[in-house]
């Protein structure tokens, strides 16, 4: 799994073509997206204008986007066709966004998986004995 993500952020020295960048960085940056997914229960909404803007989110609304379909299904499509040997320029740097978007896929993934374990122990402690 380590080698996975390591080698292609090692070889990712050239820069993506124009066309995946503006794609990538137009999804990244959707506010429009991003802000409708960090709404908490309370119908407050939070500042959110790119993806990794998310990161900084509570823990309860990191969770709430995650399993809001209409947020992930967009990062999801991003991890699956995002080319991993190059780089965009994004935020002023070089940087392999393919492998920073993965991380913070496969983290929802482990938040999600964690949230449901607790809720299936809750119902199998309290209605199922």
């Amino acid at each position: 799994l380590f080698l996975h993500f390591f080698i292609p952020w090692v070889f990712a020295t050239r820069e993506c073509s124009s066309r995946i960048s503006y794609s990538v960085k137009g999804t990244l940056d959707n506010d429009k997206l991003f802000s409708t997914c960090a709404i908490d229960k309370t119908g407050v909404r939070t500042d959110v204008r790119s993806l990794f803007d998310v990161l900084n989110l509570p823990e309860r609304q990191i969770l709430h986007f995650c399993r809001a379909p209409n947020c992930i299904k967009p990062i999801e499509k991003l991890v699956r066709s995002m080319p991993t040997n190059c780089v965009i320029t994004y935020q002023g740097s070089a940087r392999n966004l393919s492998k920073e978007i993965s991380t913070l896929y496969y983290h929802c993934a482990e938040i999600v998986r964690a949230a449901d374990k607790v809720d299936e122990d809750y119902i199998y402690r309290y209605f199922l004995d």
